[in-house]
């Protein structure tokens, strides 16, 4: 399964960053979830050109979430077209 196109990261202010522990980088630690939380934003800038562009924040990503969920709800094969970068 390719984690790119079910898991989102977000760019997050920094205090909302600490309280979430670098979970801002959630796509790169589903991909590579050994990698402590510490190292992720260094994992995210080295793997960034091969991962879908982060939300710009909770609004962002839940603005995509939430029409999805009650989509799915009526229809379960309905999915996301996520545009995964050309590598």
């Amino acid at each position: 399964m390719d984690h790119r196109l079910t898991t989102r990261s977000l760019k997050l202010n920094p205090i909302l960053n600490f309280l979430c522990w670098n979970m801002e980088y959630h796509l790169e630690h589903h991909m590579y979830p050994m990698v402590p939380a510490y190292n992720l934003k260094k994992l995210h800038n080295a793997v960034k050109d091969q991962m879908p562009k982060p939300k710009n924040g909770f609004l962002d990503a839940y603005k995509e979430i939430l029409p999805a969920i009650f989509k799915q709800a009526y229809d379960p094969d309905y999915r996301l077209e996520v545009k995964l970068p050309n590598i």
